[in-house]
């Protein structure tokens, strides 16, 4: 009786490590400070990612405000797969649409308190524009992993839950040129990565 419990116990517990093992393989960080030249906008209108194909993404859902004539957040990375609902909230209409490759769509017209909902299939930058408020545009980042961040407004970002691996590091502004490097995570679960853009 004895040794049939120690057999089960064993049984029980080699999932379990295997489990625990699998999941240190997804333990690894990538942070740092992004630095902006002066007169670039805020830090939090950029987004780190790691470059390509890593596992399965994960789609998830996000949203866009129409709020005082303005796209709110003015950056939005998500998933490949995922969907994001654009709202209203000024007492005029709006209407949403890009003429990006990675996503062409037109919503229409809506008033305050309705929404639209757009699902972002194919990698890529979509650039929002109102065809109301020309002077209104966001950008919506598809990418092929979950892997990415958007710093605060003092420029700190930090990547988590990285499999091991060499990745290129990606760092993207809307009117600098882009950032990209190497980070090393096979022999080390942190990396500290600053990234500079210059113009």
């Amino acid at each position: 009786m004895i040794r049939r419990l120690t057999l089960l116990a064993i049984a029980v517990t080699l999932p379990l490590v295997a489990a625990g093992r699998a999941a240190a393989q997804n333990d690894r960080i990538v942070k740092g400070t992004v630095t902006l030249p002066p007169d670039s906008g805020s830090p939090k209108d950029v987004v780190v990612y790691l470059e390509g194909t890593i596992g399965t993404p994960t789609p998830g859902k996000g949203s866009v405000d129409q709020r005082d004539m303005t796209f709110i957040p003015h950056v939005l990375p998500v998933a490949l797969g995922s969907t994001v609902e654009i709202l209203n909230t000024d007492d005029v209409l709006h209407n949403t649409f890009s003429n990006s490759a990675a996503k062409r769509f037109d919503v229409g017209m809506f008033k305050r308190g309705e929404s639209r909902s757009v699902t972002f299939d194919k990698p890529g930058t979509v650039e929002l524009r109102c065809n109301v408020h020309p002077k209104m545009h966001a950008f919506i980042l598809v990418l092929e992993n979950n892997y990415f961040a958007t710093p605060d407004e003092r420029g700190s970002y930090q990547i988590s839950g990285i499999p091991a691996g060499r990745y290129k590091l990606r760092a993207w502004h809307e009117s600098l040129p882009p950032i990209e490097t190497w980070a090393n995570l096979d022999d080390a679960t942190l990396r500290s990565i600053d990234l500079k853009f210059t113009r």
